[in-house]
């Protein structure tokens, strides 16, 4: 598999991250308009200061029409890749075909482009760079079975090509670059709080429930199926461990948790089947990485310690995102964000944890938010978990 590169036209600084210098030049910007990339009757949309800054071509075909609208024949294939590599200056797991049609489409852009070799994803098969949200199972009857994760794993790489007029500095920087480039979503981690309390009670616009939030979904009219995880599944990547999931047989019960210390399982909506959970804790007997621990949130360092961020917004793209309600920040003070070992614990957390696992340290943290019954009792438990923590010594 390839990934291509886009080279800028101005120099971007590495440190910051290719988005975010990127989305620096877009604030400089006069105006805020969007271009319209048209082929075989798809379209996709892109920030005209970003396609301006893309290539020289770019530049003085935009500045000398009146027309936003680009008309590329035979690009379709890859219009999407091509919204990818102008946001974030590259594109991976590309097809030879794919990455021939790109690198064409870009040159007829007036970009330049480089092209490497995926060494990884070579040996070991195609890897996702988003979290993938349905699988398709062989059964013996030779009929397929779709099987998708709950609602709350969503693809919203669409929001990273929204509004991006302003970008912050800080701590608020570093959310707004993770939240953006999330190949989760908005809602990474568990349900954080009692089942019986609707997810509005820290989300306001959020219509998900513990249901929704946990259930998986497969065709109405197929019946439900007990699955287990295969036993050869090494060479499945984080971001594809759906696709480590077998069908062993029919369900006809309805679903009961097993009493399993070890293991989370799920079920689907319609509540008869048996799906044990992907991550690698609950399955590789690993455990996670025993060298970092949590410690006291007062010693959580901004710039070095691991975070989730859950929200009901497409992008962070405006100051409100970070107003009561509309979104909420995880911290994992003594995490290290460098650490390979806990980038790998976290991402299975984010990715597969839909419901409250007792094994994981990152859902631990947040335990206390499990107990209270109202929202009041929610709202009225966070402040005393403030309290506690400045009670006691770091």
């Amino acid at each position: 598999m390839a990934v291509l590169h886009l080279q800028n036209t101005k120099k971007v600084s590495a440190e910051r991250g290719y988005s975010v210098s990127l989305l620096s030049e877009v604030q400089k910007a006069e105006s805020h308009t969007d271009t319209i990339l048209y082929s075989d009757g798809q379209s996709v949309v892109v920030h005209s200061a970003i396609m301006s800054n893309s290539s020289e071509l770019m530049r003085n075909l935009l500045a000398s029409s009146e027309s936003k609208v680009i008309i590329l024949p035979s690009f379709s294939p890859v219009l999407s890749d091509f919204v990818s590599l102008v946001y974030t200056g590259h594109v991976a797991n590309l097809s030879v075909k794919d990455t021939d049609l790109l690198t064409s489409l870009c040159t007829e852009l007036g970009m330049t482009t480089t092209t490497t070799v995926d060494k990884d994803n070579e040996h070991r098969g195609k890897r996702s760079e988003f979290l993938k949200l349905e699988t398709e199972i062989d059964i013996q009857s030779e009929e397929r079975f779709r099987l998708r994760l709950p609602m709350s794993r969503i693809d919203h790489r669409g929001g990273r090509a929204l509004n991006c007029g302003h970008v912050f500095e800080g701590f608020n920087g570093r959310i707004q670059e993770e939240y953006n480039c999330s190949p989760v979503g908005p809602y990474e981690g568990p349900y954080d709080q009692d089942p019986q309390i609707p997810l509005f009670a820290q989300l306001s616009k959020s219509k998900l429930n513990y249901d929704k939030y946990t259930n998986f979904s497969h065709p109405e009219k197929i019946q439900c199926k007990i699955f287990q995880i295969k036993q050869k599944n090494e060479d499945i990547g984080d971001l594809d461990k759906i696709e480590t999931l077998e069908v062993v047989g029919n369900s006809t019960d309805k679903f009961v948790k097993p009493d399993d210390e070890h293991r989370v399982f799920y079920t689907c909506s319609k509540k008869s089947c048996m799906i044990p959970c992907p991550c690698n804790p609950c399955n590789s007997g690993e455990g996670q990485c025993p060298e970092h621990k949590i410690m006291h949130m007062d010693l959580f360092d901004e710039n070095e310690h691991a975070i989730s961020i859950r929200s009901t917004e497409l992008s962070c793209s405006k100051e409100n995102f970070f107003t009561f309600s509309r979104s909420y920040i995880l911290k994992y003070p003594g995490i290290p964000k460098k650490c390979p070992r806990c980038r790998k614990d976290l991402l299975h957390h984010k990715s597969y944890h839909m419901d409250f696992h007792w094994t994981c340290k990152f859902c631990k943290l947040y335990q206390y938010k499990l107990y209270p019954k109202t929202v009041k009792e929610l709202y009225d438990r966070e402040i005393k978990e403030k309290s506690w923590y400045k009670s006691v010594c770091p």
